[in-house]
């Protein structure tokens, strides 16, 4: 019974792990990311592609984007980072910056995963002028530097001249991905322009009424426009990393499986070892008149109770682990590797009946064996068995 306890709930539980990386990265994604970003590959009027995009009712909203690899210092602090130029009121409707800010009290991240986290919210940002610019807060730890400070933002111009503009930090954000809390900074949109002296070479980010269908979006815009823009989706950030983890989630299940398929030969081996020590009494009932099907029956339930038994233990068992992950998350993890500090579970109940389904299957058939041995028994051997 424990073995099936212990198979069903480690493979719930690790099951679930993968998953809810999967669904907390996608998430996480969807929201900090546009859905559809376009780059544009040459000089040229942006006219036709808006007005497409204004007619297409799948198009939820449509910013402007700047993008530059920079260094910002403070401190003596220095790091590379990415920064993007973007329109406050637009940007908006393309990505919810707004629920990611954080309190200016600490730019440290909460380790917890949820309820810490909504108790750093902050009002809205409403507006961002030149000389402003918001960091990750994980970035604006590594530089010890809090709202109303000044960083140094030292980029190079055409002729090759670095210069160096003071930026004061109007906001800090906390998205919960370690490349974006720690790499990434947002600037208003004519400053950088003017700044890199960029004309016309301009992105735009999409941002999409249901963005599982950005396929769909894309064979149209594709038709019209590939030469001109290089499209990228939210499907292209992290694909590898949310590839393998698909890869891993699959492959564990067959691997867990097997605990419960040592565990089925556990207990079949108990029932044989079972009859043979009473194969006198079964002799026994058996010249009384005793049916082999009666004998049957009761070795079947005696294997069901066993089994029954370790699968509702382990789909318990997995549901308390999950709690206890999702609520008092023990186990940090190094988010510059896997961009989350901490492990996000989700129970998909689908997938919980499909392993209480295969745990059944499995068991029963590891009862049929001693079952059937049990009721072929010859009375007359029975009772002569010692």
């Amino acid at each position: 019974m424990l073995g099936v306890l212990m198979g069903v709930t480690t493979l719930i539980v690790v099951y679930s792990v993968f998953l809810g990386f999967e669904k907390k990265l996608k998430s996480i994604i969807m929201d900090s990311y546009p859905h559809v970003l376009l780059e544009k590959r040459f000089e040229g009027s942006d006219k036709p592609l808006l007005d497409f995009l204004k007619k297409d009712d799948k198009v939820q909203g449509v910013s402007p984007l700047l993008s530059y690899q920079g260094l910002l210092s403070h401190k003596g602090q220095v790091k590379g980072v990415g920064l993007y130029g973007i329109e406050l009121n637009s940007f908006k409707k393309v990505v919810s910056i707004n629920k990611f800010l954080i309190q200016n009290n600490s730019v440290i991240p909460a380790k917890s995963p949820g309820h810490k986290r909504e108790s750093r919210k902050r009002s809205h940002l409403i507006d961002l002028k030149n000389n402003e610019i918001i960091l990750g807060d994980k970035l604006a730890h590594f530089l010890n530097v809090s709202e109303n400070e000044k960083v140094k933002f030292v980029y190079v111009d055409d002729e090759g001249g670095t210069h160096i503009e003071e930026l004061k930090v109007k906001a800090v954000f906390h998205i919960g991905r370690f490349e974006q809390d720690f790499k990434t900074a947002y600037v208003s949109f004519n400053w950088l322009k003017e700044k890199l002296n960029e004309k016309s070479l301009v992105s735009f980010g999409i941002s999409l009424k249901n963005p599982y269908k950005v396929e769909e979006f894309i064979h149209n815009l594709e038709s019209r426009f590939l030469f001109s823009y290089n499209i990228q989706t939210w499907k292209n950030v992290d694909r590898l990393f949310l590839r393998s983890i698909v890869v891993e989630r699959r492959m564990m299940i067959v691997i867990l499986a097997i605990i419960i398929l040592v565990a089925s030969f556990n207990i079949m081996s108990l029932l044989l070892i079972i009859a043979k020590k009473r194969m006198k009494e079964v002799g026994i009932l058996l010249a009384m008149g005793a049916q082999p099907k009666l004998l049957r029956r009761v070795f079947l339930w005696m294997g069901i109770l066993v089994c029954s038994g370790g699968i509702i233990g382990g789909v318990l068992g997995a549901f308390g682990v999950a709690f206890i992950l999702k609520n008092y998350p023990l186990l940090e993890l190094p988010s510059d590797v896997y961009q989350l500090s901490y492990l996000p579970i989700y129970i998909d109940p689908i997938f919980v009946i499909f392993v209480i389904s295969l745990s059944i299957i499995i068991c029963l058939l590891s009862v049929l064996v001693p079952s059937i041995t049990v009721s072929k028994v010859n009375p007359i051997q029975g009772i002569q068995y010692e």
